[in-house]
């Protein structure tokens, strides 16, 4: 069967549609600049902190961004 959702957590699951949506704001946003403080991630994803750092937990797990202090750097181009 096809994946259709993808585990960010124990409790957290997205679509793959909404996935993509994600990887794709996150590419556009680090196009323009080094670094994303998790208010930035929040706004960009027009959610709440309480989901915003889940993903952005995600996101640091696969690799895909680092965790440098308070911000976050994109390690995948």
């Amino acid at each position: 069967a096809e994946k259709t959702l993808v585990r960010i957590n124990d409790s957290l699951y997205i679509s793959m549609n909404n996935h993509k949506k994600m990887m794709d704001h996150l590419s556009d946003f680090f196009s323009g600049s080094p670094e994303m403080a998790v208010a930035e991630f929040r706004d960009m994803l027009g959610t709440s902190r309480k989901f915003a750092i889940p993903f952005l937990e995600y996101l640091d797990s696969n690799k895909i961004t680092l965790r440098v202090g308070e911000v976050r750097k994109f390690l995948k181009k």
